[in-house]
């Protein structure tokens, strides 16, 4: 089958597949990134607020215990 026998209306569901596969993979990398930078700028956030252990890895458990909270009001809807 080419891509010449497919109709209109085909062509088009094709192109919104694309489209949010595209943006899917965005956010994938974007998240993915700001997760990266998360756990790097934890040394550096430590020094410059003057934060013991605890306090530094609280950041991170704030961060990703976000995701759990974040999930339970949105299964909702």
């Amino acid at each position: 089958m080419t891509s010449d026998s497919l109709s209109p209306s085909a062509n088009n569901a094709k192109y919104n597949y694309i489209i949010s596969l595209t943006i899917i993979g965005i956010f994938f990398f974007i998240f993915g990134f700001v997760t990266w930078l998360n756990g790097v700028l934890i040394p550096y956030l430590r020094i410059a607020c003057e934060l013991n252990n605890f306090e530094s890895y609280f950041v991170a458990f704030a961060f990703y215990i976000s995701y759990f909270v974040m999930a339970i009001p949105s299964a909702c809807y």
